[in-house]
Formats: C-alpha cells, structure tokens, sequence
C-alpha cells in the first residue's frame, strides 16, 4: 500500500526522487496527489480534491505540479470548496465551464472561417474600394502630388457612398449618385473632375480584368458633369487694387498673408509656388526666385527675376518666417503651408454671410468685380504687364508658360532674360504706385514702351 505524506511547502516537492513514485501526498484537508516518475527521472504529482456531494464521494482535478503551481492548486481546491459550501457540485460546474469556453471557441474558429470565406470572396470579387486603391497605386500615385487631391476626393465624395459594393455590381446609376450631390453645392468644377476620374478608374477595371463593363462609359460632362467649363477670366482691375489695399488692415489676416497677395502679383508666381517655396531659393543679392522642377507646375524649372518692389516684399516674408527653411511655413514651421490654405483666408472674407468657425470678416475682402481667387492675382500681373506694353512672348517667358509649339519650344531656347527684368520692373514699380495712391487717392497713369 501506498503512503502518505504531508507536503507542507513546493520545496516538499521539489525533493522528491524516482524511488517516490505512487507515494500519495497531502496538500490540504481532502486534496491528495500521487506522485509519478517520467522519463529521464523527471517527478510529477497529479492533485484531486475529494468530496462528497448527494451522498457520492466525487472527485475533482486541480492540476498538475509543475505545470501548475502548489499555490494554483490549492486556489482550486478552496474555489470547489466553496461551490460545495453554495450547494453546487464543483466537477459539474468545471464541466459546464468548459463546455462554454469549447463553444465559445467553436463560436470564434467559426466567425474566422466566416471572415476567411468573406476575404476570398472579395479577393475573387473585389470592391469599389480595392478597384480603387489598384488604380490609385498604378495610375495615380505617379503624378505630381503623389495623387493627393484625388484620394481627397474620393476618400471625401466617392468612397462613402459606393466604396462597400462590388465593382462588378457598379452601375450608371450608381455614378450618377456620386456626382449629383457635388453639383448641388455649386462645385462644378470638383464635379467634372470627379466623372473624369472615374470614368478613368473603370477604364482600369476593364484593363486589369477587375469589371467585366464600363458603366461609365455613356457619361458624359454635358448630361452628367456641368458641362464644358469656361476659363477663368477674372483680374483685378487698379480700382480694385487700390480698395484691396484699403481694405487689407481690416481683413482681419494675417501679416504674411497680406504679403503674399502682393507677391503673386508682382512675381507672377502661383500660390503653390509660392506656399512651398524655400528661402534657399530665393537669391535677394542676385534679384531671383527659382522655382524649381518640382514644384512648377509644368515640371520645369523656371526663374523669376525680380523687381525692387518683389525684393521689399520678399525680404519681408522672409523676416516673418523666423528659422523655418520655408517661405512661408506652417504654424509649426516644419513645413511649407497648404496651398490651399491662402485661397481658403481669402474666399472666407469674399462671403456674405458668417459661418461657424470661420472667419468673422466674412466680406472684408469682396471687390466689385466679384470673387477672386489667388491665381487671378498671377492673371491680374500678368494683364498689367500687358498694358505696360510688354509683347505676349516676354509675358509668357515672366509666366513660365512653355512654347505650345514642340517644334518651337525645341529650337526657340532664347529665354528673353533682358527682356523679363525689364517687364518685372515695370510691373514692381507699377503695383508700388498703386499702393502709394490707396493714401492719395491718386494714380498715374499707365506708362507704355514705345
């Protein structure tokens, strides 16, 4: 017969040897366990805990040392205990809890063999989304912004809406969701870009395979976009250069921000040109502004020659960027302001009413020609040059606009440089007049070459 002995502590245990194998030890009042030799020697003691429960002796396992602890063990052995004490039969309730958790388990490997099936359905029948994020990758991301204004837009007017269907389930109709709403808020210009790529995103779909039809290939701008769109032609007139400049110290913005206004105008640079600019490229002792390749929006690199009046200006910007490397950099200062972040000051003080979180000038900068916008203060130097009597060739050098000719913009390298420092000189001293007379009410008038 086997015997018995107290263990009092895990080092009782941890002197057990091979000779000791079948010896029953004591835990705890009715907790024993039997000790067995495995290979290589090494000792193992099962634990049960015996009770009586309806007037049967049961038992109850509560593990194994030394996978589980002697202070684990006789936890378990006071938890029965204490069913035992509730009137419940504790080797029942071990068996309804696991049970449970084996149904539960049941329930997950089930939900994951759902989500597995639902993967590879849509890896075999892809969404708009996925339909989306393949063209995005091959076609899209290799423009100049990596594809940035497009994912806006469809991340913003797009996706929401047709995202979650299955490519192969796309229709016109579908499409047509898509744009109404844009054209209902006036954005018709977002509009017709938004058909244009999309219709470019099921072209790839039929390409790769991905759709089996074009279900925006009977769309079109003139029925579904806004129709053709009609080029901006607005510029400021000296009238309204003159009211600008009054009206600037109420606007309400802020002091770069002023500068930069006139900046594109005596420079003829765009606003990304000027937002992303680096104060490394601009060259006050030489009078240049490079624009590099990067950043010009025909991809090539360009210089801009400066005037007395663009030098004041920029000199000033350059004091208010502090040790940012940007001209004009982002609160922060770690890098360059949004592009449309200047358009976004100047179209909030052109409202006729105030919106929440906005700006409170909401009129501070209207004119009488209308909404203006920071590109039609490069189209409003650009026309001031040409009424100082610069010819449309050097305008179109001082721009950066390329020959639309290839044959011409190949052999025809003369970049006119005399001729464009003349013209922004001009067009400096002209705007620092305007300026002038916003004081005097007073202006002179345009002097013509010739």
């Amino acid at each position: 017969m086997s015997s018995v002995r107290d263990v009092k502590s895990v080092k009782s245990l941890e002197a057990l040897r091979p000779n000791d194998d079948g010896t029953v030890l004591r835990a705890a009042p009715g907790l024993t366990g039997q000790v067995r030799t495995g290979v290589a020697g090494r000792m193992s003691v099962t634990f049960e805990y015996e009770y009586r429960f309806a007037g049967k002796k049961q038992y109850l396992s509560c593990g194994t040392w030394p996978k589980v602890t002697l202070a684990t063990i006789r936890e378990a052995k006071e938890l029965a205990r204490a069913m035992l004490m509730e009137g419940t039969d504790p080797a029942t309730e071990v068996r309804n809890r696991k049970l449970a958790k084996r149904v539960e388990q049941d329930r997950e490997a089930a939900k994951l063999i759902a989500e597995s099936a639902e993967i590879r359905e849509s890896m075999l029948r892809p969404t708009v989304s996925y339909l989306f994020e393949q063209w995005f990758a091959r076609e899209v991301s290799q423009r100049k912004d990596s594809g940035a204004y497009i994912r806006r837009l469809f991340e913003r007017d797009v996706l929401p809406l047709i995202g979650t269907l299955y490519a192969d389930a796309l229709t016109r109709r579908h499409l047509i969701e898509v744009l109404d709403p844009i054209k209902e808020r006036g954005a018709d210009r977002l509009c017709n870009v938004t058909l244009s790529a999309m219709k470019s995103m099921c072209r790839f779909g039929v390409d790769r395979e991905l759709i089996s039809a074009d279900p925006s290939s009977t769309l079109t701008k003139k029925k579904h976009g806004t129709g053709r769109e009609t080029e901006r032609e607005r510029f400021l007139s000296e009238d309204e250069l003159i009211a600008l400049e009054k009206q600037l110290p109420i606007a309400g913005l802020a002091e770069r921000s002023k500068m930069a206004i006139w900046v594109m105008i005596v420079t003829l640079a765009r606003v990304g040109e000027l937002s992303t600019a680096r104060k490394s490229d601009i060259d006050l002792s030489r009078r240049t502004w490079r624009i590099p390749a990067a950043t010009a929006k025909n991809g090539h690199e360009r210089v801009i020659h400066l005037s007395s009046t663009a030098v004041d200006l920029l000199s000033e910007l350059i004091f208010l960027s502090a040790d940012s490397e940007w001209l004009m950099p982002s609160r922060d200062g770690t890098r360059p302001l949004d592009d449309k972040a200047l358009n976004r000051q100047f179209r909030d003080r052109q409202r006729q009413s105030k919106f929440k979180g906005r700006s409170g000038n909401s009129s501070a900068l209207a004119l009488p020609g209308g909404i203006w916008t920071a590109h039609d203060l490069r189209r409003t130097g650009s026309t001031l040059m040409g009424e100082l009597g610069m010819s449309e060739g050097v305008i179109d050098r001082c721009l950066g606009h390329l020959q639309k000719n290839r044959l011409a913009r190949i052999y025809q390298r003369h970049e006119l440089v005399a001729e464009q420092i003349h013209a922004f000189a001009l067009l400096g001293e002209r705007i620092s007049l305007i300026r002038l007379s916003a004081l005097s009410e007073k202006v002179m008038p345009i002097r013509r070459l010739g």
